[in-house]
């Protein structure tokens, strides 16, 4: 089985681990519902915009023009120094148990290639990777309720389609060509819960997995949240997203598979 099959085969049986173990920890949970005046259960539409700040990493392999395969990296140290990161906004409503939501995310990041042979007789080159993502989605409310009314929990499902657009370029004199730029729409799938620390904080996750356009897409998120007012709330955690995609051949190729994580800084008005 080669190296790339492994490391597939590996993020599948994260994914999937992590997504039974949401499920057990919801099901254990009381049904309750999400921080602030969003969690009002009044039959109004009630509604949660938020700016998160992502500080993401990469590790992957990518695949251009027929080149072959190149091991990328940059670590949060790699983020930091050279000031790459993530911008995303996320809105959402809800009436009752049901609700949609959208959300985009724009990454732009430099990697090191992660070798030390020479590619084309050139060493130290780097890989510019940019990507759009545009998620739409529907959710269903599992369960609500507990023993925090101002501060209960929930439990939602998750069902939609996700927005992958990547443009990925080697830097260097013998690589002005190289630039590729290619999309593709998963289904998407997930769980997400909240559950309260006393009436001012919580523990929020989620986990979802997509496909269809890509081989496999999955991604974790995990926050604790604190509650500064009534409408406002900010969460510090940590989010890890990987992407598998590998289409065509020879020089027709396009090959992505990088996993972007790093930690995570949200500001949430809910009203």
């Amino acid at each position: 089985m080669s190296s790339s099959s492994r490391w597939a085969r590996r993020s599948r049986g994260g994914a999937l681990g992590a997504a039974t173990f949401l499920v057990t920890f919801l099901a254990g949970s009381p049904a309750r519902a999400q921080v602030g005046v969003a969690a009002a259960d009044d039959g109004n539409w009630h509604f949660d915009a938020s700016v998160p700040l992502w500080a993401a990493g990469l590790k992957g392999t990518v695949s251009l023009k027929g080149l072959p395969e190149q091991p990328v990296e940059a670590t949060f140290s790699d983020v930091i120094k050279h000031f790459d990161i993530g911008v995303f906004g996320h809105f959402e409503g809800r009436k009752g148990r049901a609700g949609f939501g959208t959300d985009i995310l724009y990454l732009n990041l430099g990697a090191d290639l992660a070798t030390d042979r020479p590619v084309l007789g050139q060493i130290g080159l780097q890989a510019d990777l940019r990507q759009l993502q545009w998620e739409g989605f529907g959710f269903y409310r599992l369960a609500k309720g507990g023993p925090e009314p101002a501060n209960p929990a929930s439990a939602d499902v998750l069902v939609g389609f996700r927005y992958t657009g990547v443009s990925a370029r080697i830097e260097g004199d013998a690589f002005e060509g190289t630039k590729r730029t290619f999309g593709w729409v998963d289904g998407m799938l997930g769980l997400r819960g909240y559950a309260p620390l006393g009436k001012k904080a919580g523990l929020r996750g989620r986990a979802d997995i997509a496909g269809f356009g890509s081989d496999f897409t999955w991604q974790l998120e995990g926050a604790l949240t604190l509650r500064a007012s009534e409408h406002w709330s900010f969460d510090a955690g940590y989010r890890y997203l990987d992407v598998d995609y590998d289409k065509g051949t020879g020089v027709d190729r396009k090959l992505y598979k990088v996993a972007t994580r790093g930690p995570v800084v949200i500001a949430r008005y809910a009203w």
